[in-house]
């Protein structure tokens, strides 16, 4: 059996090759050498391939293992996450119809229309974006940049609590064109209502409860 540092070693060292890039980029100039080879190790398809072939060197090469019951064991480890891999794929090609039909653009023009405050009108964009592309990151780049204007013109608006509304906002019902509804409901076996009932569910309570305790917050007298 490998020792513990060399089985820690081994699960973390794409996690380990993405932040050395993170702080490549802090420290260092974009076209500096350093950024540039951290950024290919530190990309994450390439951070978890270096790490595939880390493990197989260190767990079965160097020990002179047995390579075919390396081969059979990645073959194996394939099949369970194979329907996964696919109807992820296929969420996702969803995701960019919708975006290339311009639908977060079309909410976003009618969002402008309304007269609410900037919490709320940032939690009700983005949640339209979210469940309308499924994508969290489309919800959630879309309103801030709808609001950015207004955050920095408005003095009185609490920076902060708007980007904590906008990310609840891109939490409301994870459904059937979002990805990670997908990867839950296949990793747990779960059928369309059971994951509706629960995911959507569970997401859409952690959104509202969000949204109020921000409204909560921005109504507390600041502390200094």
């Amino acid at each position: 059996m490998p020792s513990l540092g060399t089985s820690l070693i081994t699960a973390l060292l794409p996690a380990i090759l993405m932040l050395l890039h993170a702080v490549a980029e802090l420290l260092f100039a974009k076209d500096a050498l350093v950024t540039k080879i951290t950024s290919f190790v530190g990309d994450p398809a390439i951070a978890m391939l270096i790490g595939v072939l880390f493990a197989a060197w260190v767990l079965i090469y160097s020990k002179k293992g047995d390579t075919e019951d390396l081969r059979s064991s990645m073959s194996a480890s394939v099949k369970p996450i194979a329907n996964v891999l696919l109807i992820i794929a296929g969420g996702g090609a969803f995701q960019h119809v919708l975006t290339d039909a311009k639908v977060g653009d079309a909410i976003m023009h009618l969002s402008q229309q309304f007269s609410l405050s900037p919490l709320i009108l940032g939690w009700i964009i983005s949640m339209l974006l979210s469940v309308s592309t499924g994508s969290a990151t489309v919800g959630i780049v879309g309103a801030s940049g709808l609001l950015a204007p207004l955050a920095g013109s408005a003095d009185a608006l609490n920076v902060p609590l708007l980007a904590l509304s906008i990310g609840c906002g891109s939490l409301f019902f994870n459904y059937a064109n979002h990805a990670g509804f997908w990867l839950v409901k296949e990793s747990f076996g779960m059928s369309m209502g059971e994951a509706t009932a629960t995911i959507s569910v569970i997401q859409s309570i952690v959104s509202v409860v969000g949204l109020v305790m921000v409204l909560l917050m921005n109504l507390a007298p600041p502390l200094m």
